[in-house]
């Protein structure tokens, strides 16, 4: 790889007249060269993403796929003034008060490996691959309804952040900008454990049992995990994978429009094929058979698809730029469907 740069470093050079380095100008040109050079090589980097409304008592290192984890970090990002609070209610609650005073014993957050470039944009290639894992993981436990779930309507919210280091370099932070809703839905996840049924026929007079955390999340995703095992050149992976990254859009913005038009391109991502046209009836077809039971259903489910796409027709055709009154519930179809089709598709993913 050095080698490669320093030849490419050589060849501009000598094609401006100045053999490097043997003057300090050509030097310094050369030098700029070479690091350009070697910054187009993918690198290996451990993102951080922050999940403060997640609060779990403790140690936390849970693997949730072979490049992802949920670990508690104390590399911590400087608290506005108004998430003090917060910050001193939560320590309070789970650790003592002198742990804060000291640094406090650190976030939750998703620790995700990725190799590319990374910088401060949330559009560098490192970056976008981090959230659009953050976003597979978070929507496929939404889905199970326990171990982490996305609280669209909380109040109290803190803001997440993002941060990222080359594997072999730690001391080399890079804070990455992610966008106001992102941040928003990142600090809005929280942390629902899972109850387990004991007792002869699944009945106990004394209740559920509460699984620990690291149980509650693992099992929250075991459904999924040939869907996670799957190689980047599996189709049908990337369909539903990129269907989940849509689901979590919808979920997060707060335009109904933009969210009906997110939920549809999901619909689309895992049901469609390329190069197809005039796919409303075949969507509709497809959506009914694979989630309905009996003719009676599949029709209720493809008579309500084509009413969500009409809706869908108006908005991206310019005749409506809003929901109105009375389509706003073609909205809660469009998503219902939507986690239907995920919760169906990733569970029964094959195993290869």
């Amino acid at each position: 790889m050095i080698a490669s740069a320093a030849n490419e470093a050589n060849r501009a050079s000598s094609a401006s007249g100045v053999t490097a380095p043997t003057a300090e100008r050509g030097s310094a040109a050369w030098i700029d060269r070479m690091t350009d050079e070697l910054m187009r090589y993918p690198r290996p980097y451990s993102v951080l993403i922050e999940l403060p409304g997640v609060l779990i008592d403790g140690d936390v290192d849970i693997a949730l796929d072979a490049s992802s984890r949920l670990i508690r970090s104390n590399v911590i990002a400087k608290p506005a003034f108004s998430d003090r609070k917060n910050q001193l209610a939560a320590a309070l609650r789970s650790y003592s008060l002198s742990s804060l005073i000291q640094g406090g014993p650190g976030s939750i957050c998703l620790e995700i490996k990725v190799v590319g470039h990374l910088d401060s944009s949330e559009s560098s290639f490192g970056a976008a691959n981090a959230i659009a894992r953050a976003k597979q993981l978070l929507q496929l436990l939404a889905l199970s309804g326990y171990g982490l779930v996305i609280d669209s309507i909380s109040t109290t919210a803190r803001e997440s952040w993002m941060r990222g280091n080359e594997t072999d370099r730690s001391d080399n932070s890079i804070e990455v900008e992610i966008a106001e809703d992102l941040r928003s839905t990142f600090g809005s996840v929280k942390y629902k454990p899972a109850h387990r049924t004991v007792g002869m026929l699944g009945l106990h007079s004394d209740g559920d049992t509460v699984l620990p955390p690291e149980q509650s999340i693992t099992s929250a995703l075991q459904q999924f995990s040939a869907l996670l095992r799957a190689k980047e050149s599996n189709e049908d992976a990337t369909r539903i994978l990129t269907g989940l990254e849509w689901a979590f859009d919808a979920s997060m913005s707060r335009n109904e429009t933009q969210a009906l038009l997110s939920a549809c391109i999901g619909i689309e991502a895992i049901l469609g094929k390329s190069k197809e046209t005039s796919i409303t009836e075949k969507l509709a077809d497809r959506c009914a058979f694979l989630l309905g039971k009996g003719a009676r259903q599949r029709n209720e489910i493809s008579d309500k698809f084509r009413k969500i796409y009409e809706v869908r027709s108006e908005v991206v055709h310019g005749r409506s730029r809003r929901l109105k009154a009375d389509q706003r519930g073609r909205l809660d179809d469009a998503m219902y469907l939507l986690h239907s089709i995920l919760r169906r598709e990733a569970a029964e993913f094959p195993a290869s």
